[in-house]
């Protein structure tokens, strides 16, 4: 969950100390039920510079005009986890946004990953069943993509003889990426031939009316799409960016923008409603956590005991537009929480990205410029 990029206002959200026995602030103390579940991490950051173009890169630490020379490409968290589970689900992830854009923070190796912007049509895209004219549709769609893939192919056996030898290493990279699409069409037909889960007829009757562009009306929406989701193991890899530049103004008390409030300048009215806005958020984690914890998986689990929830903000002082010591927290995925803990600058966050990655399953020693997995979290 990236929850604005507008970071949040230090002296209500940072502890003053450290390890397990912290002093819950006046916004921890919001999801301070939930102490033992989730760890806070304090002054780690991807060390990009600071002002809002570096947050869309908040979850991969790489901007776009370095990704090439990245181990990974420049790719974001979500995507890289995404990779992982690939064909498992019915959808490798979700990206979900209620800016209204199409814009998002996840990043494929190769470019930009636009995201769903309308809660009605993600539950339709998860739960709706395809009529026979979809049906059809996305058959054609899958056989013309497998006749472009055809002709890739093809390409590749006419040229493959020619290469140089420094370049069959390319050749051999290219001709996987061709049999992994070949496979990811192959399942894709499969998945269409299965139904889709059941949804919450209730829930979709909620999204009809929805505002998707008030992120007050928004933000539930995702969370209530993102646990039913995770419950009918629709995907594994979920993503909510909500949008700070959007207009709050339905929230109670709230009459400026959230950007205008992050640069409070002290003002107490403004300092007013940026706490608003900043309790809103901590008040949508909690019931989130509140809901992973209640609802069960096909295996009758709470859906927290397999998920890991990250939120964060991809800045750390909305007031200076500073990207350094960003607030970070981390629920679920079996650690050991319970803890506020100090990274110090010693570590970039794409350790705690590997360590998440790890914890997945995916076999890796690396995430973009990441030095190893965090230390401190166990």
């Amino acid at each position: 969950v990236h929850q604005g990029g507008l970071g949040m206002y230090k002296d209500s959200f940072w502890p003053k100390d450290f390890g397990r026995q912290y002093k819950a602030t006046e916004m921890l103390k919001i999801i301070d039920a939930h102490r033992n579940d989730f760890t806070l991490f304090n002054k780690i950051d991807q060390n990009l510079p600071s002002h809002h173009p570096s947050t869309p890169f908040v979850l991969s630490g790489i901007l776009r005009e370095h990704a090439a020379s990245s181990p990974d490409s420049g790719i974001s968290l979500d995507a890289r986890a995404a990779e992982h589970f690939s064909t498992a689900t019915r959808f490798p992830m979700l990206s979900f946004w209620h800016g209204g854009n199409g814009s998002s923070i996840s990043w494929t190796r190769s470019g930009h990953i636009n995201a769903i912007y309308k809660p009605i049509d993600a539950y339709n895209m998860l739960f709706k069943a395809y009529s026979d004219q979809e049906r059809d549709q996305a058959h054609k769609n899958l056989k013309a993509d497998q006749g472009a893939l055809n002709l890739l192919r093809k390409s590749y056996s006419n040229f493959k003889e020619s290469l140089a030898k420094a370049d069959q290493t390319k050749g051999a990279e290219y001709l996987n990426s061709i049999k992994s699409l070949d496979f990811k069409l192959k399942t894709s037909e499969e998945w269409l031939a299965k139904p889709k889960p059941v949804g919450d007829p209730t829930l979709a009757a909620r999204l009809q009316s929805l505002n998707h562009i008030d992120p007050v009306q928004a933000y539930q929406a995702w969370i209530d799409l993102s646990v039913l989701a995770l419950k009918t193991d629709s995907s594994r890899v979920i993503t909510i960016n909500i949008e700070a530049n959007k207009s709050w103004q339905s929230l109670p008390g709230i009459n400026k923008a959230y950007h205008d409030l992050s640069h409070h300048g002290y003002d107490e009215n403004k300092l007013k409603q940026l706490l608003t806005i900043e309790r809103f958020h901590m008040e949508k984690l909690n019931n989130l956590l509140n809901q992973l914890k209640t609802t069960k998986d096909s295996q009758g689990k709470r859906l927290l005991d397999s998920t890991m929830v990250l939120w964060l903000s991809g800045m750390g002082d909305g007031a200076s537009h500073s990207c350094k010591d960003l607030p970070v927290i981390l629920a679920g995925g079996g650690y050991k929480h319970g803890q506020h803990l100090n990274i110090n600058n010693e570590q970039p966050l794409n350790n705690l990205f590997l360590s998440i990655l790890q914890n997945l399953g995916v076999q890796t020693d690396y995430f973009n410029n990441s030095t190893g997995p965090l230390k401190g979290l166990v």
